[in-house]
């Protein structure tokens, strides 16, 4: 069992490396229009996925969207998360200038003032846009700043290894999810800056918010960070402007 298992991660890093090879050679406005295409394509396949995306859309929208503009929304969601889905294998190789050219920050002067005045920050990251964006976010903050991202290990040991490295290449520390919570508070006791997902589902041990008219259940882990570190909290949107170009918003919640 040990040898297949290892086989099959052998056979699924081979794929990615892959297909990581043949989008470099590629812009990231094509490589997006290809994950729009594939998008759509998966629309098609997965009916549950679609049956998913439409309960939601109703609960978001139901009262002002009829039901056909509801379903061309839940076309572009499936094309935009596949856009994104790619586009975030291509995004690790761009160069400064080419982050430059496809990232655009806004209230970037939130974020250093706030490090400039020697606390621990705490981004609050959203699953959406191309997140892999977010990892290379060091070369926008202030000189001898500190990044970090706390994240999930991916299954693949083979895999995990080549993307840990895409991600802390220009210098991101990385923080396992298995690990224990103590270095994240060093880190961000020194004045470092973490990302952390922050629309997590947490079952019972979250708190209760509404949402969509609606009340969920979010991770409670950003906030008892904030209490015990005294880090600011700081919010991220990541919205799509055009194929191969992001608009990156800060905000300080507190605020």
């Amino acid at each position: 069992m040990v040898f297949f298992k290892h086989l099959q991660w052998g056979i699924e890093y081979a794929a990615y490396r892959g297909v990581d090879f043949l989008l470099n050679r590629l812009s990231l406005a094509k490589v997006h229009k290809i994950g729009s295409g594939m998008g759509s394509i998966a629309y098609r396949l997965f009916p549950a996925r679609r049956r998913i995306v439409m309960r939601n859309l109703r609960i978001a929208y139901g009262d002002t969207h009829s039901l056909g503009e509801l379903e061309l929304l839940s076309r572009c969601v499936f094309r935009r998360i596949g856009a994104n889905l790619i586009s975030s294998l291509r995004s690790p190789t761009l160069s400064e200038s080419q982050l430059e050219d496809v990232l655009e920050i806004r209230n970037l002067d939130v974020l250093h003032r706030l490090i400039g005045e020697g606390k621990g920050v705490i981004l609050l990251t959203p699953h959406m846009g191309n997140w892999e964006l977010l990892a290379q976010l060091i070369h926008f903050l202030p000189e001898g700043a500190e990044l970090g991202t706390h994240y999930r290990p991916l299954n693949n040991p083979y895999v995990n290894k080549l993307v840990e490295a895409q991600r802390s290449q220009r210098g991101t520390q990385l923080f396992a999810k298995k690990e224990s919570p103590l270095a994240m508070s060093g880190f961000l006791k020194d004045g470092g800056t973490l990302g952390i997902l922050a629309d997590q589902r947490a079952g019972l041990i979250g708190h209760c918010c509404p949402y969509y008219g609606r009340f969920t259940s979010c991770s409670p882990f950003p906030e008892i960070l904030a209490k015990r570190t005294g880090a600011a909290l700081v919010s991220i949107s990541l919205q799509t402007l055009e194929p191969g170009k992001w608009r990156c918003t800060f905000q300080h919640v507190t605020e």
